[in-house]
């Protein structure tokens, strides 16, 4: 007898990530890298989280951008 039915579509069907960003424009920078990455190659993107195999959070972990400007953009424009 063959396969059960459950393997089968197993190998019929390919694994899918979901890729989700939150944050600056950076996050999403890398989350496209990250996309790009051998390891995501071969699976296609889910729609949703419940819908993926690989589920990615991407997300930045400083709520607030700083109040002054680095010390090396205050040179850079003279300051």
């Amino acid at each position: 007898m063959g396969a059960p039915l459950g393997q089968i579509r197993e190998r019929m069907c390919a694994r899918t990530y979901y890729l989700r960003t939150t944050g600056c424009q950076l996050n999403e920078a890398d989350s496209h890298r990250l996309a790009q990455q051998p390891e995501f190659a071969g699976y296609p993107p889910a729609d949703s989280a419940e819908q993926g195999d690989i589920v990615v959070l991407n997300a930045c972990l400083i709520p607030n951008r700083p109040k002054t400007r680095p010390s090396a953009t205050r040179r850079a424009e003279g300051g």
